[in-house]
């Protein structure tokens, strides 16, 4: 398919011939599918989960670990993690 490139003032300047992409017979249906496709990969899915919001995944020493009395005493890193593997094994 060819087709008339014009200037500026409204002048024929030259023919070009278009890819075959443009001989394909138009499909609305075939547009609205990918726009519809494309609107909705934006939105992020939900559900009514009674656990939202109630999920962790950080895990504690629990008690008896005494972690904040070592902080507060002054004990450096070393001393302290010596110290927990210590109680671990």
């Amino acid at each position: 398919m060819k087709v008339n490139v014009y200037s500026m003032e409204g002048e024929v300047k030259e023919e070009i011939e278009l890819p075959a992409i443009f001989n394909e017979e138009y499909r609305p249906d075939l547009i609205k599918r990918a726009v519809i496709s494309s609107q909705t990969a934006r939105v992020q899915p939900w559900g009514n989960d009674p656990m939202a919001g109630k999920r962790t995944s950080a895990k504690g020493w629990g008690s008896g670990h005494a972690f904040s009395e070592w902080l507060h005493t002054g004990m450096n890193l070393r001393m302290l993690l010596s110290s927990f593997l210590c109680r671990c094994i």
